[in-house]
């Protein structure tokens, strides 16, 4: 198991509660798992387990053990897993280092004392893999907010972790910068990298996720299995000759999902947290609804207390 989360509980120090209660995951090598639910629901507190920021940056009482590739976090410091593991955080200003975007890219490579042949080689190959040769040599407070994202995303790349950790990546992009976060996203996944991924929004995970992990106050309330869309479906998402299709939405769950114009889907749909006041339900309070974009369908599958499908 790549990362294993076992029993865990924490309490950042000065907080009133707990962040975390009693929190369980496993995540296996090239796997992808977005973690998501409402702000403050202890989404980033997983990331900086595994980025292993808790406990030796972030203070406060642990409980359970977290282990990357088989070793406590708790016995390492963070530079010991910078071959393992990069972070690409909600604002990349927040990790940068230089002024210009070379020597962005190549920072951490210079940090861990690269030779100079191996960091030059290293940083040709992300250009040239990232396609970014528009970003070359360009200062950092003249790019927008999706190209400071891809040189922070570069910056990580160079170094090639096996896990690449990245909380809320999308919250400050527009569309056109989100799309080119996907194209990143499928990039590493293509290559067998452990991903994980804080988010709000999910549409642009499609076909990129494998597993949603749903948080609510501190605990892994349910997860679901991506079921890819059926082939035999029309531009809508209907399934061909059928009046219904089932979707996986949550840990051995199976549900009928159907919007309120009374056609079924099955595979993906957008994700909007708690927008119970909008929502069909089938029972139970929602923890996640969604919504259709004109006539098509976007996103993941969705879950409620007893596991049924949500729609608005």
């Amino acid at each position: 198991m790549m990362i294993d989360i076992d029993h865990v509980s924490f309490q950042y120090s000065g907080a009133e509660q707990e962040n975390l209660q009693d929190f369980n995951l496993q995540i296996k090598k090239g796997e992808c798992v977005v973690l998501t639910g409402e702000s403050g629901c202890g989404k980033t507190c997983v990331t900086r387990l595994i980025n292993t920021l808790i406990p030796h940056f972030y203070e406060g009482e642990m409980s359970g053990v977290v282990l990357i590739d088989g070793v406590d976090t708790r016995t390492i410091q963070p530079h010991d897993l910078s071959d393992k593991i990069g972070s690409v955080f909600q604002n990349p200003r927040s990790q940068f280092f230089s002024l210009d975007t070379d020597s962005e890219i190549v920072f951490g490579m210079e940090n861990k004392g690269m030779p100079y042949q191996v960091m030059l080689d290293r940083y040709q190959q992300t250009i040239r893999e990232l396609h970014i040769e528009k970003l070359k040599d360009r200062n950092l407070f003249d790019l927008s907010g999706g190209q400071k994202q891809t040189i922070a995303f570069a910056s990580v790349y160079a170094l090639n972790p096996d896990i690449f950790v990245l909380d809320e990546p999308s919250s400050n992009l527009d569309p056109e910068a989100i799309q080119e976060l996907r194209r990143l996203l499928l990039l590493i996944k293509s290559q067998g990298k452990t991903i994980v991924v804080s988010e709000h929004r999910l549409y642009f995970l499609n076909g990129i996720a494998d597993r949603i992990v749903l948080m609510e106050h501190g605990k892994l309330k349910q997860f679901g299995i991506v079921k890819e869309r059926n082939r035999n479906e029309d531009s809508q998402g209907r399934k061909k000759g059928h009046s219904k299709n089932s979707c996986t939405v949550g840990a051995g769950i199976t549900d009928t999902c159907r919007d309120p114009t009374g056609y079924f889907y099955t595979g993906y749909y957008e994700i909007h947290p708690l927008r119970a006041d909008r929502a069909i339900t089938t029972g139970g309070s929602p923890y996640l609804c969604c919504r259709r974009r004109g006539r098509s369908v976007h996103g993941l599958c969705i879950l409620s207390t007893q596991g049924a499908a949500l729609f608005h």
